[in-house]
């Protein structure tokens, strides 16, 4: 319930900040949307050691595009947001074998700028910044909470095509590339150890479609794969965090509104 209330107040703080209302619209040559979706995917995160973790997710994504209609460049802020759990396969930190549970919490926030690529009306380059946080609570006995956090650099390319009257589609690519990587383990809560994580590049793929239910209102459908990656850290009192990476695959589903 938290995760959807934390979602409810962010939706109406970028509606007040951006002043969506009827009298700035007739004035106004930008375009501007909200999207509001429900995340289904599955993860799968391995790490070099024998440890990994995978199961079905859901959670939140919610995006709000401000766009001049006369020159099409945008910019976007989204934030995605999970709690949930899944499954455990492993060993401790002190190498002790475990199958359990874990608890997660992972948030991405993510603002990018677009522009349209020369000769091209339909075709965007973008560049932005992006904050990774994931906090990932090994349930059971011996268990132990890990908070892992990094930002990263999205460098993209969107073309976006008419596939009817009423669809239309996208190809969306993007490379995020980290920097800033922690991870903070609490097998001591009273003195926690914190790695500098190796940087990685990710990537992210959507295909994105859209359905336009009306001018104002659109349903649509996110298929996407995603990748995280990090690299082995410095050691921190005979431990070390290995090089890890994560593969995530899944849809959104939900509305835009479009003002």
């Amino acid at each position: 319930m938290n995760m959807y209330i934390r979602a409810a107040i962010l939706a109406l703080l970028l509606l007040s900040l951006t002043g969506i209302c009827a009298a700035a619209d007739q004035t106004s040559v930008n375009i501007q949307t909200f999207e509001i979706s429900m995340k289904n995917y599955h993860l799968h995160y391995r790490e070099a050691a024998p440890d990994e973790e995978y199961g079905g997710m859901t959670g939140v994504r919610l995006a709000y595009k401000n766009q001049n209609s006369e020159t099409g460049e945008y910019w976007r802020i989204m934030y995605e947001t999970t709690t949930q759990n899944d499954k455990y396969n492993g060993e401790y930190m002190d190498g002790t074998p475990c199958l359990t549970t874990t608890g997660n919490k992972i948030n991405t926030t993510e603002l990018i700028f677009a522009n349209p690529i020369e000769g091209s009306s339909n075709a965007y380059a973008y560049l932005g910044l992006g904050f990774h946080n994931w906090d990932r609570n090994i349930l059971g006995s011996g268990g132990y909470l890990e908070k892992y956090s990094w930002n990263y650099i999205p460098i993209g390319y969107r073309n976006e095509f008419r596939v009817s009257s009423k669809w239309d589609g996208a190809f969306d690519i993007s490379f995020r590339y980290m920097f800033h990587g922690k991870m903070t383990a609490f097998m001591d809560p009273a003195s926690p150890m914190r790695f500098n994580l190796g940087n990685k590049t990710g990537f992210k793929l959507e295909l994105p479609y859209t359905y336009h239910m009306s001018d104002s209102c659109s349903l649509v459908l996110n298929p996407y794969y995603e990748y995280w990656g990090i690299r082995q850290s410095n050691v921190m009192q005979g431990y070390v965090e290995p090089a890890s990476h994560n593969n995530q695959f899944g849809i959104d589903v939900g509305l835009v509104f479009k003002f």
